[in-house]
């Protein structure tokens, strides 16, 4: 068993506007790419073989 770490994590609320930008961004590409936005992964794997 491990020890429970009691630690949190606290933003920083000067950086919070460039963390929700890099989220959307991060949002963006998940939904591009893991969600049938775009087959280029496929696509690209067919290539591989």
């Amino acid at each position: 068993m491990g020890r429970i770490q009691r630690d949190a994590y606290t933003p920083d609320l000067e950086r919070s506007a460039a963390y929700d930008r890099l989220y959307a961004e991060y949002r963006t590409l998940h939904d591009h790419f893991g969600r049938g936005g775009n087959d280029v992964m496929h696509r690209l794997r067919a290539l591989r073989t």
